[in-house]
């Protein structure tokens, strides 16, 4: 699985080496996550990390949800797919868990990826 990196962001080598030891088993539910994510929102959660268009945010924010909570990623893991840090990660389950209380079409469309990546 080649990783993105991005020049504001240098990857620590300590979790790049973890990561790349991780099972295969692992690495698979993260590209189902991905797909999931794509086939529902219409955006690719690996689309340029620094984009900051909606659509493309809350996807990057539900995968880094999904990656965390359920392909069971620590938040450094999760966030270095992604180029980002564990406090990004942090702030994306924080908003996820929010937006799923207010927002019934955010419900609908997690609720959708959450069954698709369970199957």
């Amino acid at each position: 699985m080649n990783l993105p990196r991005h020049s504001k962001h240098p990857i620590d080598s300590s979790v790049y080496n973890r990561m790349m030891h991780r099972p295969v088993k692992k690495l698979d539910k993260i590209g189902e996550i991905r797909k999931a994510i794509k086939d529902v929102t219409g955006a690719d959660p690996y689309m340029d990390p620094s984009y900051r268009g909606t659509k493309y945010v809350t996807a990057r924010q539900l995968f880094l949800y999904f990656v965390h909570k359920h392909a069971g990623l620590t938040q450094d893991e999760a966030g270095m797919l992604l180029c980002k840090d564990h406090s990004t990660v942090v702030h994306a389950v924080k908003n996820v868990n929010k937006f799923n209380e207010i927002e019934t079409t955010y419900k609908e469309n997690f609720d959708k990826i959450k069954l698709l990546i369970n199957n």
